[in-house]
């Protein structure tokens, strides 16, 4: 399954080199409603019931989550210190 969301994660950005992350939508759905105005993306298929609406916002939820667990790893990966090799053996 395609998802909506992607996580952009720059390890080190600006003067301060400190990390920084974003959530991004991956691609918009088109639509052909005369209501929205072009920058409104949509981020749910069209969903003509309840329980589809209910689907569909438990699927954003899960990219969602799984996205804060990316990012805290990646947070936690940056915050290491760097190990270099040496190549002495002690």
């Amino acid at each position: 399954m395609p998802t909506t969301f992607s996580l952009l994660f720059l390890p080190s950005h600006g003067s301060d080199n400190q990390p920084v992350a974003h959530v991004h939508l991956n691609t918009t759905l088109t639509h052909a409603y005369a209501e929205l105005e072009p920058a409104q993306p949509l981020v749910t298929p069209a969903a003509s019931t309840v329980a589809e609406l209910n689907y569909q916002i438990a699927r954003l939820h899960e990219e969602l989550e799984n996205l804060r667990e990316d990012a805290r790893s990646k947070f936690a990966e940056a915050s290491q210190p760097s190990r270099s090799t040496n190549g002495s053996g002690s």
